[in-house]
């Protein structure tokens, strides 16, 4: 079995959407994180929250959203920022539950070049298998970032590198949960994944 790590990167939310999800939005985030379903990355603590304590940092975001006036959605990136700076001491899931992959730096320059416009669909990658690095056929973006305020990233059978920002990506655990980060703002490129000898059928699916 591969051993497992965190990288650390620039990223927000991690959770997971049921199959009628059809958007990245702040609204389906904390639906699902308070179902349960849903964990949040937290960009200060470089590490995704546990279930208990990804429904503890919605509670603080909606407390202080209720008691906001004014244009909510122009306030709600900062609300954001204040409460990852409040909650980065909160526990995160174990190192053990990520890959661990070669240094970043050996990963050649193979990275795609094609952009996919994702605006409200799911996109299931083919099942990745092989030796070596193995890479996504797309890098992926919004025609709305406004309505898309995530990137909403799922891995099955092995964690894939996610490169939201430019230099370390954020792994996507293999666990079946939405992994969300933001898609304005700390994202720099066009995101796409990346994986190191691949678990044959491995999969990823980003919305």
């Amino acid at each position: 079995m591969k051993k497992l790590m965190i990288f650390v990167a620039c990223g927000i939310f991690s959770l997971v959407l049921s199959s009628h999800a059809h958007a990245a939005s702040f609204e389906d985030m904390t639906s699902h994180v308070e179902s349960g379903d849903g964990l949040i990355y937290n960009p200060e603590s470089k590490g995704v929250m546990t279930k208990e304590n990804s429904i503890e940092y919605v509670k603080i975001v909606k407390d202080k959203l209720s008691n906001t006036a004014g244009d909510l959605d122009n306030k709600l990136d900062d609300i954001l920022e204040e409460t990852n700076i409040e909650t980065k001491d909160l526990e995160v899931l174990p190192a053990s539950e990520q890959k661990e992959n070669p240094p970043i730096l050996l990963r050649g320059s193979q990275e795609p070049t094609t952009l996919f416009y994702l605006d409200g669909i799911i996109y299931t990658s083919n099942l990745f298998s092989g030796s070596g690095w193995r890479y996504s056929g797309y890098k992926f973006a919004f025609h709305d970032y406004n309505k898309n305020k995530y990137y909403g990233v799922k891995a099955t059978k092995d964690s894939f590198n996610f490169f939201i920002v430019i230099g370390a990506p954020v792994v996507v655990p293999a666990n079946g949960n939405y992994v969300y980060y933001p898609s304005k703002g700390l994202s720099v490129i066009n995101p796409y994944f990346s994986t190191y000898n691949p678990v044959s059928g491995s999969q990823y699916y980003i919305q």
